[in-house]
This record gives C-alpha cells, structure tokens and sequence, in this order.
C-alpha cells in the first residue's frame, strides 16, 4: 500500500473542507482505512503480492472496514478508545452511504447521536466540547488520521499518545476551529 506525502494528505484535507456532509463522511472514513491497512501492514510480516491479496484485496480476510479496525486494535497499534472511535466513525459512514435520502449531521437524529460518541473517553468524559456534529467528526477524523499516519513510520502507539497527552482532541479542536467560548465552569 502506498504511503502518501504530507502535501498529499493536505490535498486530501482540502478537498474535505468543500465537501457536504455525505462526502466528508464517506471520503474521510475512506482516507482512515487506508491509513489504517498501511499501519496494519507496517506491522506484519513482508507480503508477496498473492498473500497480500489474500489480506487486504477486495474478498480478502482485512477487505472491510471493520475488520480492520479490530486488527488493528488486536495488534495494538490502539486502545479501545480509539477502537470506539473508528467505528463509530465507521457507523457514521455507513449511514449516510445506505441511506438514499439526502441528511446531514445536524439534522439526522442518528448521526447527531453517533457524532457525540466521539471525542469521549471510556470513562464519558468529553474531551472536546461544545462543537457540532460535522466539527466533531472532522476532529476525530483529523486525529486519526494524523496518528495512523505516523504510526507505520515512527513506532508509535496510540495508546502512548493519549496517555501522554490527553488533551490532544481539544487542542486540535482549537487550532482547527478556534478556542471554543468558555463555560460557566471554566470561567
């Protein structure tokens, strides 16, 4: 599987932006996948093309999405934290892929409901708070991707990552989008 450049992955994080909600689902999940199989292969074995096939082609054993969430997660490239986020991530693009009716994050009850299962710790402590549905799947999408990227070329766990840093979501949060107003709380 092909590694992308960063000029690349920022073409590709481009081309989100002017997506409707049913692109950015379905083109963001697909760019996880990917990075997702690239981390898993940087972890096995070398392949020869047949068996490679066998994993990943199109009926192979790792040929769906949630197959290789769980692979990745057996492997322990992450925790069940962010095992949980990739499917939901990976519920979120099943609905708007089979569904025939035009939706969106903020109208559909569904993907409103999945959109606030991101960004949660195990424990349901939010990390990032007050955004809408499209921000918090384009935030989760955004760390991700960013970690999956890294994970086949530095040895890096994401497991490691968000016990060292566990306000990372909310950081890339501010940064994306802008320091979110304070809360009573914080205030």
């Amino acid at each position: 599987m092909k590694t992308h450049t960063a000029d690349e992955l920022a073409g590709g994080m481009r081309e989100l932006e002017g997506q409707t909600d049913r692109g950015l689902a379905i083109i963001a999940t697909a760019l996880l996948e990917h990075h997702l199989a690239v981390a898993i292969e940087a972890r096995l074995l070398p392949l020869s093309s047949k068996l490679k096939d066998n994993l990943f082609g199109s009926r192979g054993t790792l040929s769906g999405f949630q197959s290789k969430i769980d692979m990745g997660f057996a492997l322990g490239l992450y925790t069940k934290d962010a095992h949980r986020e990739l499917d939901t991530i990976r519920k979120i693009r099943n609905r708007f892929a089979h569904t025939p009716i035009a939706l969106s994050f903020h109208d559909d009850p569904e993907l409103r409901k999945l959109s606030l299962l991101l960004l949660q710790q195990s424990d349901g402590t939010l990390t990032v708070k007050q955004r809408e549905s499209r921000e918090r799947f384009l935030i989760a999408y955004l760390l991700l991707a960013c970690l999956l990227y890294l994970t086949p070329q530095k040895e890096i766990r994401l497991g490691a990552i968000s016990e060292l840093y566990p306000n990372l979501a909310q950081e890339v949060a501010e940064v994306v989008f802008g320091a979110s107003p304070k809360t009573p709380q914080q205030a």
